[in-house]
């Protein structure tokens, strides 16, 4: 079954299949929609439970080769994804796992390999009991790089039923549910990212047990996220820094010391490591906040991160940070105060390809509901869903030292609220 609904020049696709409805005698090999990646492997719909179960055979089928199977269809918009039952098994002698790859599916003509492109796991280390979620780069038999990880689960590899959802945001943020636990989140980079024919999964099962699916569904979904146009935010104070060399002053509450106004913008002047951070009052108690900045001015963007807060209390130690440096744009929640050296937290998403960050660099970081997102020159470069416990109505802007290097300076902060 299937639908196709087209509003507006945008169409929206979704199937299912591996369900009651679509009970149908077995097939092995499988047939279309479904079809192997990998010709020697065994992939057939077998009937169990009044449904079909798709079953890709233990690894051991083709020892040099990863086995797998590809869905035909493959979703139209930038917001897509897919869920399913899984069970799977797999002994504690060898590594272990079962793939979801971020592909082509077999029907793109011209898709012939799995190598290059990032793979959700389910992983069993060597003499583990236990399992994670990798987001890995498969390269060739044995050779991969670890993009994330999580902890150790309990029970996702001991033949038992459980439901993954995977969903694919801007076509960048990759999300992983257990249910509907959230287990992992990532930003894949712009040559990891997929696009129009390139929104699909193909299943490989690395194994020593057979895998079983059930209960397929794929395609669009509804964004979960809002994010505000320039027109829905009003602003709530603004700062340009243009005025005598000195405190920061004009209302704003200064947590550390050694960060001061220097040729028009606030920059770190202090030599010992440590934060400095500008936090105000913003009256917004709903969360929706953003702050818009311009990065650099008295000092350039440098490797040291300079960061942008949000949704802080008015201490400070505790709310949304999003840093900006050469190399590398990050979105966490900090637990400790901003004027320390060190800050306790959770990383949600970072993006490790944005290169040398531009002097005046126009960005904003911005959080509505359950999601935070950040912009640069107007253009969103980074999301993370975000816990929703962080409420606090301040917000500002923190410089840093770090290993001797001053992070870049801020050149103007201007703080946001939706508009009504």
């Amino acid at each position: 079954m299937s639908f196709l609904i087209k509003r507006g020049g945008r169409a929206f696709s979704g199937w299912r299949d591996l369900d009651a409805e679509h009970l149908r005698p077995d097939e092995i090999p499988v047939q279309p929609p479904w079809r192997r990646t990998n010709l020697s492997r065994t992939v057939g719909l077998v009937a169990a439970g009044g449904v079909n179960e798709l079953r890709i055979a233990d690894y051991s089928e083709t020892v040099f080769q990863v086995g797998g199977v590809s869905y035909e269809r493959m979703a139209l918009t930038n917001n897509w994804g897919a869920e399913f039952d899984l069970n799977i098994d797999g002994n504690i002698l060898q590594l272990q796992y079962f793939g979801m790859v971020i592909s082509p599916s077999w029907a793109k003509v011209g898709f012939s390999s799995l190598n290059d492109l990032p793979m959700i796991t389910v992983w069993r280390e060597v003499a583990s009991a236990s399992n994670s979620i990798k987001l890995i780069v498969y390269r060739g038999i044995s050779t991969y790089d670890t993009l994330a990880s999580t902890i150790e689960y309990g029970g996702l590899m001991n033949r038992s039923w459980y439901r993954l959802r995977i969903m694919v945001s801007l076509d960048h943020l990759v999300r992983v549910y257990y249910y509907s636990t959230l287990l992992m989140q990532y930003w894949l980079p712009n040559s990891l990212a997929p696009g129009p024919n390139r929104r699909a999964l193909s299943f490989l099962n690395q194994t020593s047990a057979y895998s079983q699916m059930r209960n397929f569904r794929q395609g669009d979904y509804a964004p979960d996220y809002n994010i505000l146009r320039p027109s829905q935010w009003a602003e709530v104070f603004a700062d340009d820094f243009n005025r005598p060399d000195g405190a920061v002053d004009n209302g704003w509450t200064q947590l550390g010391t050694g960060a001061e106004i220097r040729s028009g913008s606030w920059t770190n002047i202090g030599t010992t490591n440590a934060r400095r951070a500008i936090i105000r009052d913003t009256g917004n108690t709903n969360g929706v906040q953003r702050v818009e900045a311009v990065l650099g001015g008295f000092v350039d963007p440098t490797t040291v991160s300079a960061s942008l807060v949000l949704r802080t209390n008015s201490t400070g130690d505790s709310g949304l940070l999003a840093s900006f440096a050469n190399g590398q744009i990050t979105i966490t929640r900090f637990t400790s105060s901003l004027g320390t050296g060190s800050l306790s937290g959770t990383t949600y998403v970072s993006t490790p390809d944005r290169g040398t960050l531009a002097n005046n660099l126009g960005v904003a970081f911005c959080a509505n509901g359950e999601f935070a997102w950040v912009e640069v020159n107007g253009v969103v470069v980074l999301m993370a869903q975000v816990s929703t416990a962080v409420v606090g109505q301040y917000a500002g802007a923190v410089v840093l030292r770090a290993g001797g290097i001053d992070s870049g300076s801020w050149n103007s902060v201007r703080l946001m609220e939706a508009a009504l």
